[in-house]
């Protein structure tokens, strides 16, 4: 399990701070980018990293937790995230989409009460799979 969270963070830095770069380099202008947002930067990717690379994959993969509870977990640490991370990259930006926080956080709610059930659904589906290819075996 951990040889997979670690994975899956050094997946999800690389891959956050490379699209960072892209977003940045496409819509920042002047082009130079002070060592101060080089390291904001860093640590957006890195909480990234540690939020959907670590915290979700523990959550929906191996944890106990009611999905309820998931849920409530899940979307509080992206609105966080999410918020910090604008916060990070721009204080206008922040100030600018504060006032829409309580809409985000309903959208990230209903979010991800949509996407538990399609996820829970396609496990159900691979499980009845799994069982059917079981009683099939044990048959022969």
């Amino acid at each position: 399990m951990f040889k997979q969270l670690r994975n899956n963070f050094t997946q999800a830095f690389g891959g956050t701070l490379v699209w960072i770069l892209i977003l940045v380099t496409l819509f920042v202008k002047p082009q130079t980018v002070a060592l101060l947002q080089v390291w904001s930067m860093v640590a957006i990717a890195a909480m990234m990293a540690l939020v959907f690379g670590v915290i979700y994959t523990y959550l929906w993969k191996y944890s106990t937790n009611k999905a309820s509870t998931n849920i409530v977990i899940s979307s509080a640490l992206n609105v966080v995230t999410g918020l910090l991370s604008v916060y990070l990259f721009s204080r206008e930006m922040f100030d600018w989409i504060l006032p829409y926080a309580v809409y985000i956080a309903i959208a990230t709610v209903l979010g991800h009460v949509l996407g538990f059930y399609f996820y829970a659904k396609a496990e159900r589906r691979k499980s009845a799979g799994q069982l059917n290819e079981l009683l099939e075996n044990s048959k022969a």
